[in-house]
């Protein structure tokens, strides 16, 4: 855009001010390319290494088809304690091992 306006206003440019605009504009267009190419290359790096174990994915979509039946046979509105002990209750029917209510220690507000 420098090159070209400054030719436009016939502003008294030197020759080789006008050279390193464009060298220096080719230089950008060329590290965005590159920059865009690595983000890229980071992207599918990073998918191929959160490829799941299939067993966890087997046991993710147990669980939350687990969820759904309970949520199907009890229905909407009730309290969350219901919706806990159907899940118990269905996890138990799937085989699936789970602890109820385990302790979670986290900080919150610094207390």
């Amino acid at each position: 855009m420098l090159c070209a306006s400054a030719i436009r206003t016939q502003s008294p440019v030197l020759p080789h001010v006008l050279l390193d605009c464009c060298v220096a504009r080719r230089r950008l267009e060329s590290s965005t390319t590159t920059e865009t190419q690595r983000s890229t290359e980071v992207a599918q790096r990073k998918l191929k290494e959160n490829v799941m174990d299939p067993h966890i994915n087997d046991l993710t979509h147990e669980i939350i088809g687990g969820a759904i039946e309970v949520h199907r046979h009890l229905g909407p509105g009730l309290m969350e304690s219901a919706y806990r002990l159907g899940l118990c209750r269905e996890l138990f029917l799937r085989g699936i091992k789970f602890k109820q209510e385990n302790w979670l220690g986290f900080d919150y507000k610094a207390c």
